[in-house]
């Protein structure tokens, strides 16, 4: 602005010149609003990058970061359903206006991120809530059916090791895991290790040709048993003190996750 004076120098106006700035603030609006998505994005990623992790928790942990990345935070309610489970906001707090993206969990269990205001807001040409918004929360369902899915496949592996695990401790014979490869122990209870008197660190180093007495497993002979998926033999077993032990082995093939 400036001022403008007559000839003795008494102010008479003003002059101004004035610019449009809409669409530098939209725009200054429009990349913050980006920033917020992205962020969110990738705190959600971070979140679910372990699949072993609770579900339950994971999934509140989830909600209580996307109200944040809405164009509205203050008043933004999001939750999610799983199954019989709510994480996150009370629906009937929410206004009928909402934005929903849905997911398949584990063992084909439905979800979805649901995303509401608590107040109607000014609807645009896209709606209540940005197209950039859809977007994301279409991505972060995506992330969470991921790591549902992952998750659930982890666990039933845990699961299963955990009860070959049970198995292999109560059982008062001797059983290995042989590595069809390496012909290495890798997986043994502790009578396997107790009986030719081994501890369980000196016997996790060896391997069949280590422990058996004239005899080799050749390729032969693990492709034969691979196909008929079960053999039974007598074997000659070295103990630790050097003596050779007698003993019936049953084996069959299985495979590990």
């Amino acid at each position: 602005r400036l001022a403008l004076r007559d000839e003795v120098g008494d102010p008479v106006g003003v002059l101004g010149v004035a610019r449009d700035i809409t669409s530098t603030f939209r725009a200054r609006t429009e990349l913050g609003q980006r920033v917020k998505e992205l962020a969110c994005l990738y705190d959600v990623f971070r979140l679910t990058e372990d699949t072993a992790r609770d579900p339950d928790e994971v999934l509140g942990a989830v909600v209580g970061r996307v109200a944040g990345a809405l164009q509205f935070p203050e008043s933004a309610l999001v939750w999610i359903e799983y199954g019989e489970k709510r994480f996150g906001a009370d629906p009937a707090q929410a206004s009928r206006e909402r934005l929903r993206r849905e997911f398949t969990g584990a063992a084909g269990v439905r979800g979805a991120l649901l995303a509401s205001y608590r107040d109607p807001r000014p609807t645009a040409a896209s709606g209540v809530f940005l197209v950039e918004e859809g977007e994301l929360l279409q991505a972060l369902a995506q992330r969470l059916e991921t790591f549902l899915q992952e998750g659930e496949a982890i666990r039933e592996s845990q699961g299963r090791r955990e009860l070959l695990q049970r198995v292999f401790a109560a059982a008062a014979e001797g059983i290995v895991v042989v590595d069809a490869r390496t012909r290495k122990f890798v997986e043994f209870n502790d009578a396997a290790a107790l009986g030719l008197g081994y501890t369980r660190e000196e016997f996790a180093v060896l391997g069949v040709e280590d422990v058996l007495v004239g005899q080799a497993l050749t390729p032969e002979w693990v492709g034969g048993f691979r196909s008929e998926g079960r053999a039974a033999l007598d074997s000659r077993h070295r103990h630790k003190d050097g003596s050779v032990r007698l003993r019936e082995v049953q084996s069959r093939p299985i495979h590990l996750d």
